[in-house]
């Protein structure tokens, strides 16, 4: 749920990487906190089990600097993918403000993929967070590997609502920044629409040049390091 403090004017905001295990959840926070924050002024904690790579969660709070005349905070969280540990992620999607759904785009990880949507959206629920309303957009990871479902299968299977959708290869930063910067697009203007925070100085129709111009410095970044990358190892392409 996000958290104002009119006094600082500050925005807390809570984005939720979901999907099954191994999809590439945390491997995502791992690039954003790289490329956010080179200096490792912020710790990303990550607590991880030998059946899953985040048993609980992955926290990475970085701002997104002065949005409106407010400080934009966003909190990155990941939910552990093994079926075992479903209280966990009811937990940590509670009051999420956006989610990125993570799929693992190969062919054998369909009944994976659609249980992990499915328990998403009952877990959606069981937080009085409505499935179809939330800020949500799709990455379909591991690109790079055989044994591909379509793009129109995929969709077929897991976008419903026809929300956003994302090819990555999270192993090398392909496509984590730009269903970031979109899902923070989304989340941002629901916030600025449901706290009518226009009368505040945050007009909902400026928002996609305000998130563009914050992360323009990031994203050049990101492609200029993707140009630069060796080649990835067996271990990498399957992150």
């Amino acid at each position: 749920m996000v958290q104002f403090n009119f006094a600082e004017r500050t925005i807390k905001a809570k984005v939720v990487y979901y999907g099954p295990a191994q999809s590439g959840k945390t491997t995502n926070l791992e690039q954003i906190h790289r490329l956010t924050d080179p200096g490792g002024v912020n710790r990303l904690v990550s607590l991880n089990t030998a059946q899953d790579r985040t048993l609980f969660f992955d926290l990475l709070p970085f701002s997104l600097g002065a949005v409106g005349g407010y400080d934009f905070k966003v909190q990155l969280y990941t939910v552990p993918g093994q079926v075992q540990y479903n209280a966990t992620r009811r937990v940590v999607l509670a009051g999420a403000d956006a989610v990125v759904f993570v799929a693992d785009s190969r062919r054998d990880l369909t009944k994976e993929n659609q249980a992990a949507f499915e328990n998403m959206k009952v877990n959606l629920l069981a937080n009085r967070l409505v499935p179809e309303k939330i800020p949500l957009v799709l990455q379909y990871n591991k690109q790079d590997l055989s044994g591909l479902l379509a793009r129109e299968e995929l969709d077929r299977l897991l976008n419903p609502w026809d929300r956003q959708v994302f090819p990555a290869v999270a192993s090398r930063g392909e496509g984590v920044l730009a269903a970031f910067v979109a899902v923070v697009e989304q989340m941002l203007t629901a916030i600025a629409h449901k706290y009518s925070l226009q009368d505040k100085g945050l007009n909902p129709d400026q928002i996609p040049s305000i998130v563009g111009q914050a992360f323009a410095g990031v994203l050049k970044q990101a492609s200029e390091d993707r140009a630069l990358a060796p080649p990835p190892t067996a271990t990498q392409r399957h992150r």
